[in-house]
């Protein structure tokens, strides 16, 4: 044995266990307080949340990168909590205002399509002629939209009662919010970011007011002769038109995708308006109440077309703005890579 091993100390015995320890009673085992859970970056956890908003708040303290949540949301959003709506752009605001003014100035016949060639029973009759194609037939789109409306508020809660919460909840197809629900997994923070809500589609509400707006399209060749009965639908179509637009947009705000052929379609109402307009005005047309209306409503409706397609003239230099950045910050990265290569 050599000396260093000599000279080392002697390790005592272990002590011996006593054969009289308390036995530990069987159960399950208790769960710590809530308190006292502590992630990985030393943030305390909240009650009833897990750990993904703390552990990326920790990460976040420590320096390391990490993902930022989806677009505007919030990183406290729990499990069953909404985020707030969105902050709606100049481009979409600017296109629920215009479609608001379409509406409006749609109420009034402005394209003077006044029954001429209507030859079937009742044709002298305002029931017909004028109550029908043009008062009916407005007032369904009207209602589907208001349905449309409600099916987009039935789905952003609070859930309507009655029958059209019975309709909203009636879906054809399966939800896929409501499959994740179902899956056993408990969802993060991160899985219920505002770019995830989903929401069934078609239901019934959405077949009813689709519904009224193709009956109210559809009426006025029921009750009307050839030309005015595309004139009258040409009409009831713009308004249709405008306020599902305006529909859109709330739906959009909150959080729903934004599809580009609704401004597209104003372009229609832009030329139609100024075209009545310029109709109404000549040959003395402002004498007459038709011509009146002509004037108040295509000089409403084609402002409303103005404001879409400076909308969609907005966008595309947005757009084009971006674009151009995000070109020039690629290629200035690749002017950096380069240079530090060579250094």
């Amino acid at each position: 044995m050599s000396q260093d091993a000599r000279d080392l100390p002697e390790i005592p015995d272990h002590p011996e266990v006593p054969d009289d320890l308390p036995e530990i009673p069987a159960g399950e085992p208790q769960p710590l307080p809530e308190a006292d859970l502590q992630p990985l970056g030393g943030a305390a956890l909240a009650p009833g949340t897990d750990g993904t908003a703390a552990a990326a708040a920790g990460a976040a303290s420590d320096g390391s990168d990490a993902k930022p949540q989806a677009e505007s949301a919030p990183a406290t959003l729990g499990r069953d909590e909404k985020p707030p709506l969105r902050e709606l752009e100049m481009a979409p605001r600017q296109l629920g205002t215009a479609a608001l003014i379409a509406a409006v100035g749609g109420i009034l016949p402005w394209m003077g399509a006044y029954p001429g060639t209507w030859t079937g029973p009742g044709a002298d009759s305002p029931l017909a002629t004028w109550i029908v194609p043009f008062v009916v037939t407005k007032i369904l789109a009207a209602l589907g939209a208001y349905l449309w409306y409600q099916q987009v508020m039935h789905d952003w809660g609070p859930k309507l009662d009655g029958i059209l919460g019975k309709l909203g909840d009636l879906s054809f197809t399966k939800r896929k919010a409501q499959a994740e629900a179902d899956a056993p997994k408990r969802k993060s923070v991160r899985d219920q970011s505002p770019t995830t809500l989903k929401h069934a589609f078609p239901t019934a509400l959405h077949l009813l007011a689709l519904l009224l707006a193709v009956g109210a399209f559809v009426l006025p060749f029921v009750w009307l002769g050839n030309y005015d009965a595309k004139v009258a639908s040409a009409e009831v179509g713009m308004f249709a038109w405008a306020l599902f637009t305006w529909v859109h947009i709330r739906s959009y705000e909150r959080w729903g995708s934004f599809n580009p052929i609704f401004p597209l379609m104003f372009l229609g109402m832009l030329v139609a308006g100024f075209a009545r307009v310029a109709a109404s005005a000549s040959g003395g047309g402002l004498k007459t109440g038709s011509g009146l209306m002509g004037v108040m409503g295509g000089l409403t409706v084609g402002v409303a077309g103005a404001m879409a397609a400076y909308t969609m003239y907005l966008s595309l230099r947005q757009a084009k703005a971006e674009g151009d950045a995000k070109k020039e910050a690629a290629l200035e990265a690749r002017r950096a890579a380069r240079a530090s290569k060579r250094g």
